[in-house]
């Protein structure tokens, strides 16, 4: 199947706007400045996000005895980052993506980026690592739009790119002609995104360029996705082979590639145990 880059943009430019409450409610989670009960306040001021918050917070997959009822409490049962996910996945959800099997690895795979960049992100001191977590969440949007429009040669494309061991932005140039990473960006700025996200979703595969070009948090943001993208299962063999080592050190960590990758493979196992039961929760059957 022979697409190209214009014809992805053209179906972009006719994707609805995501939901302003759900593009509302992440930003202010993200802002230290805003309390839990002002976000739960607004949340439940939306009859459709109320509802499927109560709805992952009451989920027999969580474990918990007791009905939720109240916006509040779900945020205080499941915690922020889950919240996101969900929030996430209610724009994924407007903007008519079809949740197909190659999308669920995508889904799952987003949320493995977001796991790990959460754990880089700690050990690089970031300052928020909140935001490590919807940055590796948001970073590969644009697989999402390309898995659209020929799910059958992407799906191919990720099994040869982790069986051969592949950069996977070099392999969609040689079959496409273009990236998710352009992909990504555009709707980044359709969904007019914070410029930090617009930079992540456009460096998180060679953050180098934008060394002592962003803020130095920013930059161990980037890192810090980059780092856990390049682990996911789904497009790699989890050797960290193609990380950019000078870009881990630009960001403080000085480590060998190889003892990154056996600190953080310590975590995977709880890892894909968080995200199956999240994706059960928010997808059921369909996952």
């Amino acid at each position: 199947m022979s697409i190209t880059i214009d014809q992805i943009i053209q179906k972009m430019d006719h994707l609805p706007e995501p939901p302003k409450a759900s593009v509302q409610a992440v930003n202010m989670l993200e802002d230290p400045n805003v309390p839990i009960a002002k976000v739960a306040e607004f949340i439940s001021m939306d009859e459709c996000l109320t509802g499927k918050l109560l709805k992952l917070s009451n989920s027999a997959h969580y474990g918990y005895s007791g009905k939720v009822a109240t916006a509040k409490e779900a945020l205080m049962r499941i915690g922020t980052n889950i919240v996101k996910c969900s929030l996430y996945s209610s724009m994924l959800e407007m903007a008519g993506f079809n949740p197909n099997h190659f999308f669920m690895e995508l889904w799952k795979s987003a949320l493995f980026t977001a796991f790990v960049a959460k754990d880089v992100g700690e050990r690089l001191g970031h300052s928020r690592v909140d935001l490590c977590f919807t940055g590796g969440l948001l970073c590969d949007v644009g697989q999402l739009m390309m898995n659209e429009f020929a799910t059958q040669v992407y799906t191919n494309l990720a099994m040869q790119v982790r069986k051969g061991g592949y950069d996977i932005v070099q392999a969609e140039n040689q079959v496409f002609g273009f990236t998710h990473v352009q992909v990504g960006y555009k709707i980044a700025d359709l969904w007019k995104l914070p410029v930090i996200y617009q930079n992540v979703i456009r460096y998180h595969h060679d953050p180098i360029p934008t060394y002592n070009r962003v803020l130095p948090d920013d930059y161990k943001l980037i890192v810090a996705i980059h780092v856990a993208n390049n682990l996911s299962p789904l497009f790699s063999d989890q050797s960290g082979k193609h990380i950019n080592m000078d870009a881990v050190k630009n960001a403080g960590l000085n480590l060998s590639r190889e003892m990154i990758v056996q600190s953080l493979s310590q975590k995977f196992d709880i890892y894909y145990r968080d995200i199956a039961r999240i994706t059960d929760s928010m997808f059921g059957a369909v996952a």
